[in-house]
């Protein structure tokens, strides 16, 4: 494990040394932006450094109903609320839906939607979505919920949701996506996957995650229809968790051009490695996404002698399998790549 005393951008300085660095989930580079820093520095002038009440109080900040009814029309959806993490957002939707059906979690969903241990679900993801209109069509309950991730970003593996047309229509299923790696990548200008699923009269469509990924953003996201959504203002959790930090919406709506730029740069990092992953034999990689995995276990150590930093750890649980994989952002410059290409191919001496 390294221990750095800032934040990474493109590179990282780790006792002294400089770094590429091609790890965590900043994709957008948000997080090293100067320009969005700026834009954030106004948004605590305007809103201070931190939002100290509930959302249910006498007392609201304008900005949280602004960002909102953007981040809704952004992403195609009726109605959008935030929250202050991703998990909580998952958390959330859970909550809000237990007792209301029989819970049915895809391969790998993420945490943030577990009610418990025991929600962990393995195997494959297509298998299980070539099956699952037979599992829910067999269900005994009328009332079922399908939690799933929108993308598989530790192994670059790209969902389709075709399956989704093919659910029974004589029950009554809500769908809940969590797509906080896909929110600022996929679809249309980043938007996510919300417009990017099917439509069908008797499925709900819930979207959670967070927005500190990509969007760069402290906070999270659950985007559904305005009468989820009042359930969910009305619960017992929402009114009692801490708001995210209002400055950062307002950095978000003001934002837009430096998104734009930096998703522009972003696919264009991606496809400028993806040229070189077929030649490796051992990265496998979505098309415009910034994820690439490796099934070399060696391909760590031997970057790391080259003074590039990656992703590798296990996960889940630290019982499980090492994972190694680049992950790029949009602030790396095409000498990064260029470095980063020799290091995977083994020509530095040339």
């Amino acid at each position: 494990m390294f221990i750095a005393e800032s934040a990474p951008g493109r590179s990282v300085i780790i006792n002294g040394k400089e770094y590429l660095f091609f790890s965590g989930t900043a994709y957008l580079g948000m997080n090293s932006n100067p320009a969005f820093h700026q834009l954030v520095m106004e948004g605590m002038h305007q809103y201070g450094s931190n939002y100290s009440s509930s959302r249910k109080s006498n007392f609201q900040l304008k900005i949280f109903d602004e960002a909102e009814d953007f981040l809704a029309n952004w992403v195609g959806a009726p109605a959008c609320m935030t929250v202050s993490s991703g998990y909580m957002a998952g958390q959330l939707v859970a909550r809000t839906l237990e007792g209301r059906g029989k819970f049915v979690y895809a391969p790998a969903a993420h945490p943030a939607m577990w009610r418990n241990a025991a929600d962990f679900s393995g195997g494959d993801f297509h298998e299980w979505a070539n099956g699952i209109a037979e599992t829910v069509c067999n269900s005994v309950e009328e009332d079922i919920i399908i939690l799933t991730n929108s993308i598989d970003a530790l192994y670059s593996i790209e969902y389709n949701f075709d399956w989704v047309k093919d659910l029974p229509s004589h029950k009554n299923i809500t769908l809940v996506v969590d797509d906080s790696h896909g929110i600022g990548l996929l679809g249309k200008e980043g938007r996510g996957i919300y417009a990017l699923l099917p439509e069908k009269d008797n499925v709900r469509k819930i979207v959670c995650c967070s927005i500190g990924k990509a969007l760069g953003l402290p906070g999270g996201a659950i985007f559904a229809d305005e009468d989820f959504l009042d359930e969910v203002l009305n619960g017992p959790w929402f009114g009692t968790s801490s708001p995210m930090n209002p400055s950062y919406l307002f950095a978000f709506v003001h934002g837009q051009p430096i998104y734009k730029e930096a998703l522009f740069a972003l696919r264009r990092n991606a496809r400028q490695l993806a040229e070189i992953a077929s030649q490796t034999g051992h990265l496998k990689y979505i098309p415009d996404y910034p994820v690439f995995y490796s099934s070399d276990p060696e391909l760590y150590d031997r970057l790391l002698n080259q003074d590039i930093l990656i992703s590798s750890f296990p996960y889940p649980l630290p019982t499980d399998k090492v994972v190694n994989r680049i992950v790029l952002n949009s602030q790396h410059t095409m000498e990064d790549l260029q470095k980063l290409e020799k290091a995977i191919l083994g020509d530095f001496g040339n």
